[in-house]
């Protein structure tokens, strides 16, 4: 995404997430959640092919250094995820498996580029011992947590957790990994065999 659109974006993401309410409910709960929103949305906006025209995006560069604004984690998140798609490539790969989508636990799990990609989509269920299918057996470690506190999130999911997988498939998967994911937020795993 370029630095241009970002207030777009932003704008995009949180117009989703008051049209479904998160924004109003996270401001009653936690002032923080707002920006944890703001981050798993850009990231699922990230992930598909913009469509979106930069035409009508505002170039205002010195939102990201004004420290009471929140737009630098929101610049951090961006630089993250672009250090993530430089690293293992998961924009040019192939298709992604999508093993979970489960409408009433509003969780989405899917595999792109040998990564393991966890989206609970949630307003207010976390999930502890969650099963996630996967393919590739081993230990997987976390590449990318939207609830880290780089991001301004509460870091209920340490990034030195690891994962290792069970010979117990699921979801049409040969083996499974259990994690903890929190309310609105989404994980990036990696196995260690890559």
């Amino acid at each position: 995404m370029h630095s241009e659109a970002k207030v777009g974006s932003t704008l995009w993401a949180t117009s989703l997430a008051t049209r479904n309410g998160w924004i109003s409910r996270a401001k009653a709960t936690k002032r923080g959640m707002e920006l944890k929103h703001l981050s798993l949305f850009l990231f699922c906006f990230s992930i598909r092919t913009p469509v979106c025209s930069y035409h009508y995006a505002r170039r205002q560069y010195n939102l990201v250094d004004d420290d009471l604004l929140r737009y630098k984690f929101l610049n951090r998140f961006d630089a993250a995820m672009n250090a993530l798609e430089s690293q293992y490539h998961w924009l040019k790969s192939p298709q992604a498996y999508v093993s979970r989508k489960h409408e009433d636990d509003k969780l989405v799990a899917f595999e792109r580029a040998n990564l393991l990609f966890i989206f609970n989509l949630h307003p207010n269920k976390s999930f502890t011992d969650y099963p996630i299918g996967t393919n590739i057996p081993g230990k997987y470690t976390i590449v990318l947590n939207t609830d880290s506190k780089v991001f301004g999130g509460d870091e209920h999911v340490l990034a030195s957790s690891e994962y290792i997988t069970s010979d117990a498939g699921f979801d049409g998967r040969r083996y499974s990994i259990q994690v903890y994911i929190p309310s609105r937020s989404a994980l990036v795993l990696k196995p260690s065999s890559i």
